[in-house]
């Protein structure tokens, strides 16, 4: 007798873990193959997302520096002379002004091919704040325009801040100009320590373009040998 209640006890346990597998079988069967229940091929992102989302900026260029007193790398990213180990020198356009005129000239000038190169020749031709930095200079390309997010350090809010309306102007123009011209832009963001720029008057969140109302109509460019010579017809070899 007991050896037939064993038995019984044994089949009822079998019978039992086969009713749980069944079912769990069954569950799996009813659970679409992604796993989260709202698509057969467990694919959301049609039933998210634009079937056609609209074109973003490529990034085609990109700079960065790491103060001294900083801790970590802007954005975890390496040092500017890590980034640029080949400094080589090239020909760009300068905008300059001084306390003798309202406006800004032109300058062709041999700087170092940088973006923090710009801003040295820059404040040599004292145009901007001394000891601005560039800590980070993205550009972004896009069918539409190509554009472009400057960090500024901030001894550029510093210095602006202690000028007359006409001569911000003057600097923010001769930034921006500088950049956009060299960098072929159609606009250019600016920030300073990564915060927009204000100064009580003055208050960018729009994007700089370039500003040609600030330049002297009556002023000629200033050339380098360099570029009056290639500008010159060649004679041909006989």
């Amino acid at each position: 007798m007991n050896v037939r209640k064993q038995d019984s006890r044994k089949m009822k346990a079998v019978l039992g873990a086969a009713g749980i597998l069944l079912l769990c079988w069954i569950w799996g069967c009813a659970v679409p193959s992604g796993g989260d229940g709202l698509s057969p091929s467990g694919d959301t992102l049609e039933s998210i997302y634009e079937p056609n989302p609209p074109e973003t900026a490529t990034l085609v260029e990109n700079y960065s520096i790491v103060q001294e007193s900083s801790s970590a790398s802007l954005r975890g990213q390496l040092p500017w002379e890590t980034l640029q180990p080949a400094k080589e020198i090239r020909d760009v356009w300068l905008y300059l002004w001084d306390m003798n005129s309202p406006y800004l000239r032109e300058k062709a000038q041999q700087v170092e091919d940088t973006p923090q190169g710009l801003i040295d020749a820059l404040i040599e031709g004292s145009s901007i704040p001394e000891g601005t930095k560039i800590l980070s200079f993205q550009v972004l390309e896009s069918s539409q325009e190509r554009s472009a997010t400057v960090n500024v350090s901030g001894e550029f809010l510093e210095g602006l801040s202690t000028v007359g309306s006409r001569q911000q102007d003057l600097i923010l123009g001769s930034l921006a100009n500088t950049l956009i011209r060299n960098y072929d832009l159609d606009s250019l963001e600016l920030t300073c320590t990564g915060e927009s720029v204000s100064t009580g008057r003055l208050n960018l969140e729009d994007p700089l373009v370039f500003m040609e109302d600030l330049l002297d109509p009556n002023e000629e460019n200033w050339l380098p040998e360099s570029l009056i010579s290639a500008a010159l017809p060649q004679e041909e070899a006989p």
